[in-house]
Parts: C-alpha cells; sequence; structure tokens
C-alpha cells in the first residue's frame, strides 16, 4: 500500500515538474514587440502580404494608405519582385502602459528574378504600437530612407 502511495506521489511531482518546464512563460510587452517586428520581417521575406499586415491596427494609415490598401500594394510587390529580403536591426522599444515606440533601421533587397540584379533600400523606421485587446499592433509609423 505504502509503494503505492510513493509511486503516485513520485508521478504527481513529475507531473508537476514537467508541466512547469513546458508551460508557457508570460512574456513582458517588450519582447511581445520583439516577437511581432520579427514576426513582420519574416512574412515579408516569404513574400505574405496578410502575415506582414496582420499586426497593423485595423485603423492604421500610412500617409493616405489605409491597412487594406496597403495589404493590396505589398501582394502586387510580392508578386513582382521573386526575392524579398527584408533585415530588421537596431531595435529600440520603449513602452509606456498600452502605447510603445520602437525605432530601428532596415535593409530591404529585392530581385525580380531569383538571378537577377538586386534593388536595395536602407533607412531607419519608428513604430507606434498600442496594444488592442492584449495584442500589440502598429498604430502608425514612419520610414526615412538613406
Amino acid at each position: 500500500m505504502l509503494k503505492k502511495w510513493v509511486f503516485a506521489a513520485f508521478f504527481v511531482v513529475l507531473l508537476a515538474l514537467s508541466a512547469w518546464r513546458f508551460w508557457p512563460r508570460p512574456v513582458s510587452d517588450e519582447e511581445q514587440i520583439a516577437r511581432n517586428i520579427a514576426a513582420i520581417q519574416e512574412a515579408a521575406n516569404n513574400r505574405r502580404a496578410g502575415d506582414a499586415t496582420f499586426y497593423l491596427a485595423d485603423d492604421f494609415f500610412f500617409g493616405a494608405a489605409t491597412k487594406d490598401e496597403i495589404r493590396a500594394q505589398l501582394a502586387g510587390a510580392f508578386f513582382q519582385y521573386r526575392v524579398v529580403n527584408l533585415e530588421i536591426s537596431g531595435v529600440q522599444t520603449r513602452v509606456s502602459g498600452d502605447f510603445a515606440q520602437s525605432k530601428g533601421q532596415f535593409v530591404l533587397r529585392l530581385k525580380r528574378e531569383f538571378n537577377g540584379p538586386e534593388e536595395a533600400q536602407s533607412g531607419s523606421f519608428e513604430a507606434k504600437w498600442r496594444k488592442i485587446e492584449g495584442q500589440w499592433k502598429v498604430d502608425e509609423a514612419r520610414v526615412e530612407r538613406g
């Protein structure tokens, strides 16, 4: 009888340790934003316009373009360019409550054909984030080329 209880207790402790080890840990706001930026970069590199614009707030505007217009423009650009390589670096993020600001640099390399000549653009960006229903979304963005 004692062996059954010892085995049961050992099993419960082992189960608890496994659950603790593999249970997802909460991440900070800065980490969530960093993951979003990495996901935007990956989506662009894989030419997935919908995934890239998923992280934009529904009321996002870039110049006069809405989120839906930006998605359509990206889809057209991804159709035109066979190779897209976006590199984002030097990102610094400041969080203040449900608002945040990220600044960093980017290099965008494009090719119309796999073996074709490369077109490159580089510059800096600033993204203003807003926490909407627990998710960080880009509320406003500014890009400076050069």
